[in-house]
């Protein structure tokens, strides 16, 4: 089963409220929605977020599949997919989301190909269900609560951003989880907005609170302070 066709498309999906982060304020989301087409007419489909702080933008990765990785794929055999992605790697350094977009593309015109679920061609199925996680912005205490209670009404976990500033932070999750209880998921994502020694105090004060992930804490190149 050859590949035929590398098609992309940029997306934009309004946010019915504006997610707000320690470094950004979105209020649309935009990516790539990649499709590859095989000689047997199959159709697979990949997608990725892209924004500037990646280092990626919907523009730049459509430029890198459509000019540079486009053609390493055109008339390959699918199944020889770990090799197609050495020859993607060796052709275009860096770019992981534009990768990832048009590795999840050739991953589901795979299996869809041999009529079976994309995970029984990863290895099998580990567990049968998943958490569904979803952003709180950066606010007061009490409005991050009562957006997170109806979430969790909802069934979701919760993602919580925080700006930066322990003061206003760590009372930030007390109130989400005296407002939704002991039983819920809870990350907190600080999107590189603190040092180590001030991570560190508020990564104690979070495990007071029962967070179970604290993310990216810290610039990510300074790997000493992670």
């Amino acid at each position: 089963m050859k590949v035929t066709d590398v098609e992309t498309r940029a997306l934009e999906m309004p946010y019915t409220k504006p997610l707000v982060t320690a470094t950004n304020n979105f209020t649309v989301a935009r990516g790539l929605l990649v499709k590859v087409v095989t000689d047997g007419g199959t159709e697979g489909y990949g997608y990725s977020d892209l924004f500037p702080r990646t280092g990626e933008t919907p523009e730049s990765a459509r430029h890198f599949i459509e000019a540079v990785l486009r053609s390493k794929i055109l008339g390959r055999e699918l199944e020889d997919l770990p090799r197609i992605r050495t020859d993607v790697d060796h052709a275009l350094t860096g770019n992981p989301r534009a990768k990832a977009a048009l590795e999840m593309a050739l991953y589901d015109a795979l299996a869809r190909n041999y009529h079976m679920p994309l995970y029984v061609l990863l290895g099998g199925r580990y567990r049968s269900e998943i958490k569904v996680i979803k952003m709180v912005s950066v606010g007061a205490p009490d409005a991050m609560a009562e957006e997170a209670k109806q979430l969790v009404r909802d069934g979701l976990a919760l993602k919580l951003k925080v700006g930066g500033k322990i003061e206003q932070d760590l009372p930030c999750v007390a109130a989400v989880r005296k407002a939704v209880g002991d039983g819920v998921f809870i990350k907190v994502d600080a999107n590189e907005s603190y040092d180590a020694k001030t991570a560190i105090r508020l990564a104690k004060g979070l495990a007071d609170y029962g967070v179970e992930v604290f993310e990216q804490p810290v610039p990510r190149d300074q790997l000493d302070a992670l």
